[in-house]
């Protein structure tokens, strides 16, 4: 009983800390896209295509929308719990986090400008419901990720899918948010930092592929069969983690961020 009431304080006090003026000082705000906010990018109209479509090659159309520019921070998520306790480290029922919810802010105060992990499907959900917000889709995030840094606009698919990969072999590094790149819709560290939520995220499915149960980061030769595009193995990777998630999982690099309709 002890204990428990000692991890409840620390998390608590975490929370204390992350809103004490100094941790959320103002970052300078951004440049305003056309029709969003200064928080928010806005990411024109395209085409999605995924990883697996049948027999022909299918372009799934994405309407135009917002996208945070930002991952959520410890920080912010933890105005979140301000608001709503419901969602403090040890409080959600097992059916809406698993057992490693929020695991590491009992242990020491969380970084306010790094991004949050360790969040479930359900808890990043009602997040962006509290910011009057929702989860971007699966092809609403592609095709946000799709877009060329900034600093390199002509790059190439095969050099821009080279440096993905470069970045996804470093992500378990501690990055704050907004310190990898920017694309040019004015979206943030789509890729290099953390794995991301998305709205449908179960509508991904993986046919067998010779994969051992778990082996949610790795796909065998086989899996790379009538894909879209067979070069593109950063795309694989996203396709099995997602896979591999249900609504209650949480991991130490996985984040999110929320979009909005125009």
């Amino acid at each position: 009983m002890k204990r428990g009431r000692k991890i409840l304080w620390g998390a608590q006090r975490g929370v204390q800390l992350l809103l004490g003026g100094a941790l959320l000082a103002l970052w300078s705000a951004p440049a305003v896209s056309e029709g969003a906010p200064a928080s928010m990018a806005r990411v024109p109209a395209g085409t999605y295509v995924p990883l697996y479509s049948g027999d022909q090659l299918e372009q799934v159309p994405v309407a135009v929308f917002l996208l945070d520019r930002y991952l959520v921070t410890n920080a912010d998520f933890a105005a979140f719990i301000a608001a709503h306790p419901v969602w403090s480290p040890g409080k959600p029922p097992a059916i809406k986090a698993d057992h490693n919810y929020l695991a590491q802010w009992p242990v020491a105060p969380p970084k306010a400008r790094m991004p949050v992990t360790g969040v479930s499907w359900f808890a990043a959900r009602e997040y962006c419901r509290y910011r009057g917000k929702r989860l971007p889709t699966v092809a609403e995030w592609e095709r946000a990720a799709a877009a060329p840094d900034a600093a390199r606009p002509d790059e190439g698919e095969d050099a821009l899918l080279k440096r993905i990969l470069e970045w996804y072999g470093r992500a378990n590094e501690e990055r704050e948010v907004g310190s990898v790149y920017e694309n040019i819709f004015g979206v943030f560290d789509l890729h290099g930092s953390v794995w991301e939520w998305t709205e449908d995220f179960n509508s991904v499915t993986i046919d067998a592929d010779g994969r051992e149960q778990g082996d949610s980061d790795r796909f065998c030769g086989a899996g790379g069969l009538n894909a879209s595009n067979p070069r593109d193995y950063a795309a694989f990777m996203r396709q099995a983690f997602r896979s591999s998630l249900r609504a209650a999982s949480t991991a130490k690099n996985l984040g999110f961020r929320c979009a909005r309709n125009i």
